[in-house]
């Protein structure tokens, strides 16, 4: 496997975005699809019509780090600075440098895009970029209007929703735009399409299964640090936590001879492990004290979710079990599939190892990182209780100054860059 698919990782990014609340489950997907027949129907070239789909399935990106409630759409407007958030996050880590742009400019009108005036987009951004975010405007208004429909039945609320569509101020969205969709609104596929959650990413799979999007492996792990920024940033308790797991992951695949590319794909999955998480709430990511029966029971989940965010194709397959399975035990006494013994493979191993050993030396807000004793003893004691690989325990602990320095500078350099993100979006959050 030299190349991975562009778009069924971004598809996994958008699954897990999709878990942060069940009010809104689907809504990226559903902004992707409109985006998807609009382009198509407005006859876009492919690579156009390839990057608003991915844009679309990721375009509420910077939604995580304002401390929000997610229960509905609300957040969804151009004054919550979501999109700026997004663009400042997938600037320096989306394999291509569009996307960011389109993301930016995603709550903005036309004739404001046009005019220059959407904090310099005239100036930066080509017009093809801008189109392709006003694109996504419209589906976001598509929609939301879906979502708010007072009639069930989407064939009878049609009407409504195109109404309120045309009523929509001139210079909100391009006239190309406007005409793609009065043509789409009267077909009855499209509106069973949009509220169908699968059948959305069914039309879309169709598409790039047969279009050359892979990515090579530089462009593969910068897709997986953005996704663990995704996962990290989310919370000050785990800041770092899965950019430690990934470069630990990889030095004990060299260590242990791994040719290059497995090296590579094994980062990727530590850089993805977590991902689940995002079905988890803040609260119980960020308590300090013990979790309840029930936080516990949530917290267990998320392995169960990173399993599926990342079934999105066979090429993840690897990806997905070495990723989704470091909460399994040896002695099967996992979760969330109490798979047990030759069953984990060597790389779902090392995933478990490098999880526990930057759960327990990293610093938390409520604690510092645990001194090597106390590492060692509970990584033997684990090794013995056949929860973890006994070799790759001792491997850790003999080398351990090495591992947690390790550990500490891939951690220092992604917390440096979280403290940059958070001051950059506080100060972009806070302006008139």
């Amino acid at each position: 496997m030299n190349n991975l698919n562009l778009y069924r990782l971004v598809k996994a990014v958008s699954n897990a975005m999709d878990l942060i609340s069940k009010e809104v489950v689907g809504h990226n997907r559903q902004v992707a699809y409109i985006t998807f027949e609009l382009a198509r129907e407005m006859g876009l070239g492919k690579d156009l019509i390839k990057k608003a789909t991915l844009a679309g399935l990721i375009h509420d990106l910077g939604i995580f780090y304002l401390g929000q409630d997610y229960s509905d759409l609300r957040f969804d407007q151009k004054d919550n600075r979501h999109a700026e958030v997004g663009y400042i996050l997938a600037e320096e880590n989306f394999p291509d440098e569009d996307i960011a742009k389109i993301i930016r400019y995603h709550h903005h009108d036309w004739d404001e895009l046009t005019a220059g005036s959407a904090g310099g987009a005239g100036e930066s951004v080509n017009r093809e970029q801008l189109l392709l975010s006003n694109i996504i405007f419209m589906a976001n208004i598509v929609v939301n209007l879906a979502a708010r429909r007072k009639r069930k039945n989407i064939l009878l609320a049609r009407d409504q929703i195109s109404h309120r569509i045309e009523g929509i101020p001139a210079g909100r969205v391009n006239n190309e735009i406007l005409a793609a969709f009065t043509a789409l609104q009267e077909r009855e596929y499209f509106w069973l399409d949009l509220t169908d959650k699968k059948r959305c990413l069914m039309a879309l799979d169709d598409f790039f299964n047969g279009s050359n999007g892979s990515l090579v492996q530089e462009k593969f792990l910068q897709l997986g640090q953005l996704t663990g920024y995704i996962i990290d940033f989310r919370s000050s308790f785990t800041a770092t936590h899965t950019s430690g797991v990934a470069g630990i992951a990889e030095k004990l695949a060299e260590d242990r001879g791994f040719e290059q590319e497995r090296t590579a794909l094994l980062k990727l999955s530590g850089y993805f492990h977590d991902i689940g998480k995002l079905a988890v709430p803040e609260d119980i990511l960020e308590k300090p004290e013990s979790l309840t029966d029930d936080e516990w029971s949530i917290m267990r989940t998320h392995t169960y979710h990173t399993y599926h965010c990342l079934n999105t194709g066979d090429e993840l397959q690897e990806i997905r079990d070495w990723a989704s399975y470091h909460h399994e035990r040896l002695s099967g006494d996992g979760y969330p599939f109490q798979i047990s013994g030759e069953e984990l493979s060597q790389e779902a191993r090392i995933m478990a190892v490098a999880d526990v050993f930057t759960a327990l030396t990293e610093d938390r807000p409520y604690r510092r990182g645990l001194d090597y004793d106390k590492v060692k003893k509970i990584l033997q004691e684990m090794a013995r209780d056949r929860a973890l690989d006994e070799d790759l325990v001792a491997a850790v602990t003999d080398d351990f100054t090495e591992v947690n320095s390790l550990r500490f500078n891939v951690q220092n350099k992604a917390g440096e860059y979280y403290q940059e993100f958070a001051a950059e979006s506080q100060e972009l959050l806070q302006r008139d």
